[in-house]
């Protein structure tokens, strides 16, 4: 993983994972706006193999406690609230092929991926 410094005069940075073959890499650049209390990640998936597919797993934990959260799908866009406090995930260049919101543990066994990984932790 590596990570380096965007820009000395923003409140900002980047931080790059590639996989050990190197058939694909994820960059996140993270940027702040203090006046607003906003973080805002972008992220890029760059891959080799075109057969590939990411998942994208969003569970924000909104206020640290991952308790009383509410969730809502809009279009492209996957928006968690809890009390005053919200995150959102959107894709600004691609379409998710299925979007879904649920309680782990209650409506989630629809997905194997997190099925398998959770039941292996």
């Amino acid at each position: 993983m590596a990570y380096s410094h965007v820009r000395y005069v923003t409140m900002a940075f980047e931080q790059i994972s590639t996989s050990k073959g190197e058939a694909w890499s994820i960059t996140k650049r993270y940027s702040a706006d203090p006046k607003r209390n906003v973080v805002l990640i972008q992220v890029s998936f760059d891959k080799k193999d075109p057969d590939l597919e990411l998942t994208v797993y969003y569970d924000p934990s909104i206020a640290n406690s991952g308790m009383n959260d509410t969730a809502s799908t809009h279009g492209r866009h996957m928006v968690a609230t809890e009390a005053r406090i919200s995150s959102a995930l959107t894709c600004k260049r691609c379409v998710f092929s299925e979007q879904t919101n649920g309680f782990y543990g209650v409506n989630d066994d629809s997905d194997p991926i997190l099925r398998d990984r959770y039941a292996s932790a």
